[in-house]
């Protein structure tokens, strides 16, 4: 879903007040859209990210167009997995980034380096990077019956490298990851936390959907139930504060082990103009 995104940014002579993407995937238990009519339809999916604020592979299309001096992007658009594509490699992989070009470390063959395709994308101030099957024509891309190999992408920009992304082939639970957006809480107020699970490099683990709990003790609730499951590795939650304090979250899953994080909840800061 990524790519037609990127074929939105067309030459207009002008913008169309009503031409827009939505942000996040919400909650809407009715729809008046004629190819749902009728239908009680709970989740509306087209948002660049998820109902938790965790960006989908399209939120990479316009996060890379930004300038590389304010961040620099460099998001391939796979889990990684031998089953991507229906020959069981992953080609044609498409890279989002506004890096001059990348470097592909393939464990096992030479590194080599690609460029943004701009002759697809000559509107975009930063095209993406698409690795096609006839660029690899032999069997290093998961060739049926072939092995699968760690591999590494590297960004560069003027010769120098900035921002290297790796994948292991063979990921497994690691770390139990829990973030709050903010270590405080003003009372009355909410925080998002989320939830991550972690593959040995640092990548969520798109396939799990384990259940976890959540356990808070000081002067916090949880706005929702303290039982529920990850959705691709991810999960979130909102805290609000009842009072001022120390705030203790736990987060357990049986086979990931617990994490355990603290909050702050503070008075609301008043301040005259």
């Amino acid at each position: 879903m990524a790519l037609p995104h990127n074929a939105v940014d067309l030459p207009f002579s002008y913008l169309d007040e009503k031409s827009y993407w939505k942000a996040f995937t919400y909650q809407k238990r009715f729809t008046a859209d004629p190819l749902w009519e009728g239908q009680d339809v709970s989740l509306i999916f087209d948002g660049v990210m998820d109902m938790y604020r965790e960006p989908k592979f399209a939120a990479y299309v316009y996060a890379s167009q930004c300038d590389p001096e304010e961040d620099v992007v460099l998001k391939p658009v796979t889990y990684w997995t031998r089953g991507e594509r229906n020959h069981g490699g992953v080609l044609p992989l498409i890279i989002l980034t506004n890096c001059d070009e990348i470097e592909l470390d393939f464990d096992g063959f030479p590194p080599r380096r690609f460029h943004p395709d701009r002759a697809a994308y000559p509107n975009l101030p930063h095209a993406p990077v698409i690795i096609r099957r006839e660029d690899y024509p032999g069997p290093e891309f998961g060739h049926w019956g072939m092995g699968w190999q760690n591999v590494a992408f590297t960004g560069y920009i003027d010769g120098k490298a900035m921002k290297t992304v790796r994948y292991v082939a063979d990921p497994l639970p690691q770390t139990l990851s829990v973030t709050p957006d903010s270590e405080r809480i003003a009372n009355g107020g909410f925080v998002r936390v989320m939830i991550r699970v972690l593959d040995q490099v640092g990548n969520t683990l798109p396939f799990l959907f384990e259940p976890v709990s959540v356990g808070v003790e000081g002067p916090a609730r949880l706005a929702g139930p303290s039982l529920f499951s990850l959705k691709g590795g991810v999960a979130g939650f909102w805290l609000v504060a009842t009072g001022e304090g120390k705030v203790s979250v736990t987060v357990s899953a049986d086979a990931l082990g617990e994490t355990s994080i603290s909050l702050e909840a503070v008075a609301v800061s008043v301040s005259s103009v």
